[in-house]
């Protein structure tokens, strides 16, 4: 029988026994049958040798202190490939010495800053302490002219703040100290500049020469904001009238319908309103009046002679008690009523005339006839004259004897029971 055994072929790659070539004679196969036992252990030895050659296949094999040897020559060989500023090899580890050039955000250091306490940290609280100690009880005492100024201060206490406007130790400008009694020194804290200029936005103007009274507008084809002058268009929420009819409302600004009557009002000295240089009351306006009499001695009377009521009982008409004149204002409504007493052999007529020019006035033509009956005093009843008169002027005005019946006859006017009354109305 065939020895199809295989021997070795172990996963250490031994070697391989092929199958017996040889037949058994008392076997009781054919020799075909021999023959392909034959073809059969050929392929399998074949088949195996080649996998064991692939499976089996090693370049090299090392032990652990041959493996540790070779580490430590590695990481002498990066020892010379590291500069020791921003990566060095320390107890053969690679340290990160510097990150220079490296771009971190706000939100990066926060983070890496989040609940720290030591390094970074203790910088950041030192810089604290020490703006809170310098800050502690600042006080402005106010600026000096140069450095030099400065240290002549003797009054300064910790915190004291002083502002040098030509700072001769620095560049020249202007510079901030503050006062700190722990180094005993006018600490500088910066220097600082004013202008008058655009000089941070890149959208504005350079400067305001040869812009004055203009405004700022927006260009938005441009993108910027530049000088202008407003124009009426541009107003917004402006008043509906024309430009033009504004300036006639101004022009025409003092002209009314009724401007001669307003013409007439006025305040004087007292801070009264007056009209027509006249005061003015909301009261009721006293009217004018005059009520005199004829008392003690009768008044003999011819023709042309004027009646004399030698007594002012009341009024505010002006009456003159000895010539008889009394004054009477334009445009004023008067009723004027005379009541003499005549003693009289004959007739006599009176009227009321000017007494400037002894005419009878244009605005009242009146006339009274008095006359006797008869009896032993010969008197005429108690007649009358009454009238109403508008005075066109403001003027004196008397009452006269026009005529009488004889220049032979008796004409007194006696006293006590004569008057004369006149009332505006």
């Amino acid at each position: 029988m065939f020895n199809n055994k295989i021997i070795g072929g172990s996963s250490g790659g031994g070697d391989t026994t092929p199958l017996s070539n040889s037949i058994d004679s008392t076997d009781t196969n054919t020799a075909a049958t021999s023959y392909a036992a034959k073809l059969l252990n050929d392929k399998i030895t074949n088949g195996l040798d080649g996998k064991a050659n692939v499976v089996h296949t090693h370049t090299e094999f090392y032990s652990k202190e041959e493996v540790d040897t070779r580490i430590i020559n590695a990481s002498n060989d990066l020892s010379d490939k590291v500069d020791n500023v921003t990566i060095a090899l320390v107890s053969n580890e690679l340290k990160v010495k510097s990150v220079d050039g490296l771009t971190i955000g706000v939100a990066d250091v926060n983070n890496w800053l989040s609940g720290t306490t030591s390094n970074i940290q203790n910088q950041i609280n030192a810089v604290n302490d020490t703006l809170v100690s310098l800050t502690s009880g600042m006080k402005y005492l106010g600026k000096v002219e140069r450095y030099a100024d400065l240290t002549s201060i003797t009054t300064a206490t910790n915190g004291s703040l002083v502002v040098v406007l030509a700072d001769e130790s620095r560049t020249g400008g202007r510079s901030l100290y503050v006062y700190s009694e722990q180094l005993g020194i006018w600490d500088f804290i910066g220097e600082f500049t004013f202008s008058d200029e655009f000089i941070e936005l890149k959208d504005t103007p350079s400067s305001y020469s040869g812009q004055n009274g203009k405004i700022i507008k927006v260009d938005e084809v441009n993108n910027k904001v530049v000088f202008g002058d407003m124009d009426w268009s541009e107003i917004k929420n402006k008043p509906t009238s024309t430009i033009t009819s504004i300036d006639n409302a101004v022009a025409n600004s003092h002209e009314h319908a009724n401007k001669q009557s307003l013409d007439k009002l006025g305040v004087n000295a007292n801070n009264q309103l007056t009209i027509n240089g006249v005061v003015y009351s909301n009261s009721p306006v006293q009217k004018e009046y005059l009520y005199c009499r004829r008392i003690t001695t009768n008044q003999t009377v011819s023709a042309n002679t004027n009646l004399i009521f030698n007594s002012k009982v009341n009024g505010t008409i002006p009456y003159n008690t000895s010539t008889g004149r009394f004054t009477l204002t334009q445009g004023k409504v008067y009723h004027i009523t005379v009541t003499p007493l005549f003693n009289t052999t004959d007739w006599l007529a009176l009227r009321v005339v000017d007494a400037n020019t002894n005419t009878y006035p244009p605005e009242a033509d009146n006339y009274a006839i008095f006359t006797n009956v008869n009896g032993t005093w010969h008197e005429t009843p108690q007649g009358i004259l009454s009238f109403i008169i508008v005075p066109n002027s403001t003027r004196e005005f008397v009452v006269r004897c026009a005529n009488t019946g004889s220049s032979s006859g008796k004409y007194e006017m006696r006293s006590s029971n004569s008057a004369i009354t006149i009332n505006e109305i």
